[in-house]
């Protein structure tokens, strides 16, 4: 899979419910309402403004839509080549 089309995976807002979900007893103030908060985070990704370590529950979040991804594609976190995608990982994981 493309890079790219890795990442753009994560910030789909299918993903990121569902990442939402696994994540959602972690949550220190899980939104009333959900999808207003996803769509916000999910423009972050998408113009590259996210910045891992600034509000835990997105981390918790993103770091969960990582974890969906690389089970999805049979991945390990050394097999991602996405810049913005290794990143977020290294910096979520402490790597």
């Amino acid at each position: 899979m493309d890079a790219a089309e890795l990442y753009a995976e994560l910030y789909d807002y299918d993903t990121l419910e569902a990442a939402f979900e696994a994540a959602s007893l972690y949550l220190e103030g899980p939104p009333e309402d959900s999808e207003p908060w996803l769509i916000n985070l999910q423009n972050h990704l998408i113009w590259r403004s996210y910045e891992p370590g600034k509000d835990p529950d997105m981390d918790r979040v993103v770091l969960s839509g990582v974890s969906i991804l690389l089970k999805r594609h049979s991945l390990t976190g050394c097999d991602v080549t996405s810049p913005e995608l290794r990143r977020i990982i290294d910096d979520l994981t402490q790597n």
